[in-house]
C-alpha cells in the first residue's frame, strides 16, 4: 500500500514538473521574434479600401516632392477634390495620433499595402504643403501680359452740409455694444477664460500614445544593443547622413535609428520587380511554326 501512494505522489510530481516546463516553454516561445505580417489591424497586403475600412480617412496625404532628395509634400484640398478617386489616388498615407504617427504605404502597380510604419510624432520630418493653384490661368505661349496691380478706388469727400441741413439731419444710429459689454463699458480682457467651448473646426482629440509603437518587441528610444539582442544582427543596414536603416527580411521589419536609438519601426513586405520572360530562340520558334 505505502508502495502505491509512494507511485501516486511521484506521478504528480513529475506531470506537476512537466506542466510547469512546458508553460514557461510556450510563454518562451510567444516572446521569440516572428514574421510580421500584420500592425495595427491593417494586413501586408491589403487594398486601400481595406485600409480605409479598418483605419478611416487619412489624417493626411503624402506625395513625392519635384525637387530630388526633399521632403514629400502634402496634398492639398484642392488636389484631393479634383482627383477622381480623392485620397486612394496616392501611395502614401498617414494616421496622426496624440504622440504617434502611423504610415502606410501602397505599391503603385498593386496598390496593395507594402509598409506599414509607426514613428513619434516629433521625430516627422517637415514637410511642405503643396502650393495651391494659380487663381488666374497662366498666358498662352508667345503671348507676354502685363499685369497692373489693382488700384484702390477711394471716393471722393462729401461736401460740408450747411447749417440748414445739419439742423434737419436725423441724429446718427448708435451701434449696439458686443455681447458682454455694457452700454459705455469696455470690452472684457483679453486674457479672460473663453468657456469649455471646442473653437469652431478644430479636429477632435486622438487617443494613442508613444508606448504604441511597439513591433516583434522593438519600441521607439529603444538602443542599438537592446534590438541586437532582441533580433540579432540585421542582414541589411544602410546609411543617410545622420540616419541608420536596419533590415530584418525573414521578420519583415525594418528599424530606423539616430545616434543609436530607434526612431521608426516599420513592416514591410519587400515588392520584388517583375522577371522579363526569357528571349525565345531559332529552336523554340521552329517549335511553334511546326
Amino acid at each position: 500500500m505505502g508502495s502505491k501512494i509512494t507511485a501516486i505522489v511521484v506521478l504528480l510530481i513529475t506531470l506537476g514538473i512537466l506542466g510547469g516546463g512546458g508553460y514557461y516553454m510556450m510563454q518562451y516561445l510567444a516572446q521569440q521574434p516572428k514574421k510580421i505580417n500584420s500592425y495595427q489591424d491593417i494586413v501586408l497586403g491589403d487594398s486601400k479600401d481595406q485600409v480605409f475600412y479598418a483605419l478611416g480617412k487619412p489624417s493626411r496625404v503624402l506625395m513625392p516632392n519635384k525637387e530630388q532628395d526633399a521632403p514629400e509634400m502634402i496634398v492639398g484640398k484642392e488636389s484631393l477634390e479634383k482627383n477622381p478617386d480623392h485620397e486612394k489616388g496616392y501611395h502614401h498615407w498617414q494616421y496622426l495620433g496624440a504622440k504617434t504617427v502611423t504610415d502606410v504605404l501602397f505599391d503603385p502597380e498593386s496598390k496593395k499595402t507594402v509598409t506599414i510604419g509607426c514613428s513619434k510624432l516629433s521625430a516627422q520630418p517637415a514637410f511642405v504643403s503643396e502650393p495651391p493653384p494659380e487663381l488666374t490661368p497662366p498666358p498662352a505661349k508667345g503671348k507676354k501680359v502685363a499685369m497692373a496691380p489693382p488700384v484702390p478706388v477711394v471716393p471722393p469727400p462729401a461736401p460740408p452740409l450747411t447749417p440748414a441741413e445739419a439742423a434737419n439731419a436725423p441724429a446718427a444710429e448708435q451701434t449696439p455694444p458686443p455681447p458682454g459689454v455694457s452700454p459705455g463699458g469696455s470690452p472684457p480682457a483679453a486674457d479672460a477664460p473663453a468657456g469649455d467651448a471646442p473653437a469652431e473646426g478644430a479636429p477632435p482629440p486622438v487617443d494613442g500614445g508613444a508606448d504604441a509603437c511597439t513591433i516583434n518587441g522593438v519600441k521607439i528610444g529603444d538602443t542599438e544593443k537592446e534590438v541586437f539582442k532582441r533580433l540579432g544582427r540585421p542582414k541589411k543596414e544602410a546609411y543617410d547622413g545622420i540616419y541608420k536603416t536596419i533590415s530584418y527580411p525573414g521578420f519583415n521589419l525594418s528599424i530606423k535609428m539616430e545616434k543609436r536609438v530607434v526612431i521608426y519601426i516599420m513592416a514591410v513586405r519587400e515588392v520584388l520587380p517583375k522577371s522579363p520572360e526569357p528571349a525565345e530562340g531559332d529552336e523554340g520558334k521552329a517549335a511553334k511554326e511546326k
